[in-house]
Parts: C-alpha cells; structure tokens; sequence
C-alpha cells in the first residue's frame, strides 16, 4: 500500500539522521536553516519550516500551497518547478515574511493554501487581494 510514496526512503532518512545527531552532534537538534538543510532527508521547505516555527527564525517555507498563493495573489506564471521560478517564489516569500512570529506566518500561509486558496478555487483569490491590500 505504501510502495512507490517514498515513505520507506524518509523513514531510512530519518533513522538515519537521528543517529548522525545523537552521535555526530552530542544529541543537539540543530536549530537553524543553515545547520538544518545540511542533515539527510531535509531539503528547503523542511528546514525552512522547522527553523520558523520551532526557532523563529525568519525564513519562508514555500511548498505547492504557498507557490499557488503568490502566483494568484501576484499574477505570476513562471513556472514554479524551474530553476527562474524556484528563485523568484522563494525571494517574493522571504521579502513577505515579518520577523515577528515567521513561524506564525509559515503557518497560516500553509492553512490558506490547503484550505482556502486550493487548486480547486482560483477566484477565491479576489477577495484575498482585497483584504492584503486593505492591510
């Protein structure tokens, strides 16, 4: 059931990187983006999230949901999986975020993307464009 959805490949990473950090790194989790990306099984997105929500560290994580947001909400069509897109979402969502609460933010930038804003309700994004202007 679970063949082919990448689980077994996180679970060896995971495994993994739980043992380079107990004895690699004295048992320390590391606590911000650059030391993050660094371990196995951890890429942008990830390391971007734990490092905002658990260290308030002012980073963007950008997944499907928040490049779906800022195309809407900026009217940009570069295509978000080459290397012009990548950078351009990343720099428009780092150029976003406060540095009170980043995690806050991460947060609520994922909750409106899975639930608001979702592929299925493009034009829920007019009254979004609203309400960030009026702000």
């Amino acid at each position: 059931m679970w063949q082919g959805l990448g689980y077994y490949s996180r679970a060896r990473n995971l495994h993994f990187t739980a043992k380079h950090i107990q004895n690699n790194l004295n048992g320390v989790f590391p606590d911000d983006y650059n030391s993050l990306i660094k371990l196995k099984g951890i890429g942008p997105y990830t390391a971007a999230a734990i490092s905002s929500i658990c260290f308030n560290e002012k980073r963007a994580a950008v997944d499907g949901n928040v490049y779906r947001i800022l195309a809407r909400v900026f009217n940009i069509d570069t295509a978000i999986n080459s290397p012009k897109g990548i950078k351009t979402f990343q720099e428009l969502a780092n150029s976003l975020i406060s540095e009170h609460n980043p995690g806050d933010y991460n947060q609520s930038m994922m909750d409106i993307g899975a639930s608001i804003c979702t592929p299925k309700t493009p034009n829920v994004i007019n009254a979004l464009s609203t309400q960030f202007a009026c702000t």
